[in-house]
């Protein structure tokens, strides 16, 4: 846009309008134009693995049960059925397939990259559902063959979600997440361009490895296992 003689007064302000709404048209927020000619400062860019580079929509891939299945799926379903986490999402869709009625939650308390503690009504004692070691910690424990099946799908990448109550683990849910048709060609694109590129991630060393491999990440541009203070 040209405009004589008020250049600043009226074609910089337009182009910043048009480059704005086409930006947002294909999905990028600018807060204003002061951040736009940030951006082009760039030189490098760290991503977040679930919902960034994958799909966001992570599916169970795998139910592993000390006895009863649905039981497990009950109990997880019930105390994430308020959590807005993709992984709780995944666990609640589980349940709905299998048409599992959920309980009532009582209460319930974030532990951010751990995992959920909470009381369910007409079950004695406090339920847990988050990472194995995190109720290894809480005092949870599992026989060998147990380990055996969660070791197993660590090595495939998948993200573990253990449920215990009370001290007595219930089984756990392994969950897959896939990569984003889109999120290699961007990748590429920005690599092209010389950003530097890294991935800071709460999963599992094993899952964020897998990803960063399948996306051409070196396994020093991977961080794993952070918390959301640790990531900022």
């Amino acid at each position: 846009v040209v405009a004589c003689p008020c250049a600043l007064g009226l074609a910089t302000p337009t182009v910043i309008t048009v480059a704005s709404g086409q930006a947002a048209k294909n999905g990028w927020l600018f807060r204003g134009g002061d951040v736009i000619e940030k951006a082009a400062a760039i030189k490098q860019m760290v991503f977040d693995k679930t919902g960034t580079l994958t799909i966001g929509r992570p599916l169970v891939a795998k139910v592993v049960a000390a006895n009863d299945s649905d039981e497990m799926l009950q109990v997880a379903a019930s105390l994430e059925q308020n959590s807005r986490h993709p992984v709780a999402h995944a666990v609640l869709q589980e349940a709905q397939r299998r048409k599992i009625n959920l309980l009532t939650a009582i209460s319930t308390k974030t532990f951010p990259g751990k995992g959920l503690e909470g009381e369910i009504l007409d079950i004695q004692g406090p339920v847990l559902a988050g990472t194995p070691e995190w109720l290894i910690n809480k005092g949870v424990k599992w026989n060998e063959k147990i380990q055996l099946d969660i070791d197993n799908a660590i090595c495939k990448g998948q993200s573990i979600v253990a449920v215990a109550k009370g001290k007595n683990l219930l089984g756990f849910i392994a969950i897959d997440d896939l990569i984003r048709p889109d999120a290699q060609s961007a990748l590429d694109r920005l690599r092209k361009d010389g950003l530097r590129l890294a991935i800071f991630s709460g999963d599992r060393k094993e899952a964020v490895q897998n990803i960063g491999k399948s996306l051409g990440f070196t396994v020093d541009q991977l961080s794993f296992q952070l918390l959301p203070s640790e990531k900022l």
